[in-house]
């Protein structure tokens, strides 16, 4: 079956997810998705044992320091661990805003997982595949049985996260924007209007991932354009912009070195990062991102 028909047939249940009302119930949706992430993590392992048991250890050679690929590695690691406006929106319903962001808050707490996640994988990876790994694990299995209900349960995980990301998109537009412009109007039409922009945002997204199935070229600039900028550079900014108003950049200009050197570095890995898909997309290397 081609990819762009799997993708169809999702259709129907990211719809009937996405019309869920509420932050608190969204919740406990991405809780099931997380729960089934950690059981394919735990697959994924075991298919990697399974497989490469009977082989002999690869041989680990040294990386060499490229600037361009340092910058990917940057970027997209950053894009795995962070999404600003899931946070924001998340921040802005919960009990006790706080703690989100406190210094061992949940977002702290968030990104160790993650990040520790990431290191475990990637780190038996390479262990197991050596210079043959690819940039996704799975890439790497032979066909069998645990291969594919390890992807089943992905997958299933990724449709149950997707309606608490549609929802910050719904947020953003109805709740901070065209809620208020419809106040003149009877509640039936609000309602009406409110479900029409969670059913429009599914539709958009699926009409994309149906153009582009094989977005690695999307997701390539998406890592080296907007995540280095977004995560270190603007919040950087910003902070310079208020520093300066008050006119305190704190003992030795800390706070100026530190927040001029995470701007440069951001645009660093933005730079590198183009140049690097381009590259890569003119040889056609794409894939072995």
């Amino acid at each position: 079956m081609d990819v762009r028909l799997h993708i169809l047939v999702t259709l129907p249940f990211l719809l009937g997810l996405c019309l869920v009302t509420n932050m608190p119930s969204l919740l406990y949706i991405s809780i099931m998705a997380n729960v089934l992430t950690a059981v394919g993590v735990g697959l994924l392992l075991y298919v990697v044992w399974e497989q490469t048991k009977d082989k002999e250890d690869p041989p680990i050679v040294a990386a060499t320091m490229d600037p361009l690929h340092f910058a990917m590695f940057v970027g997209s690691t950053l894009y795995s661990i962070n999404n600003v406006p899931l946070v924001q929106c998340c921040e802005r319903y919960m009990r006790d805003p706080r703690s989100m962001l406190a210094l061992c808050g949940v977002l702290t707490r968030t990104i160790i997982v993650m990040a520790a996640a990431l290191l475990v994988v990637g780190t038996v990876g390479y262990m197991r595949y050596g210079s043959d790994a690819r940039p996704k694990i799975y890439y790497n299995f032979l066909p069998s049985t645990m291969m594919e209900a390890t992807e089943a349960t992905f997958i299933v995980a990724w449709c149950l996260s997707y309606p608490i990301n549609n929802f910050v998109m719904y947020d953003l537009i109805w709740e901070l924007n065209l809620k208020g412009m419809m106040r003149g109007y009877p509640k039936s039409k609000q309602t009406l209007a409110s479900f029409g922009v969670r059913l429009a945002l599914v539709l958009i997204s699926t009409t994309l991932a149906v153009a582009l199935p094989e977005f690695l070229v999307c997701e390539a600039f998406a890592h080296s354009l907007t995540v280095p900028l977004l995560v270190l550079g603007f919040p950087a900014m910003i902070e310079l912009c208020l520093l300066w108003e008050v006119g305190d950049y704190g003992r030795f200009h800390y706070a100026l070195i530190r927040d001029l050197l995470m701007v440069a570095f951001a645009l660093y890995c933005t730079v590198c990062g183009i140049v690097q898909t381009i590259l890569a997309f003119a040889t056609g290397e794409i894939d072995k991102f």
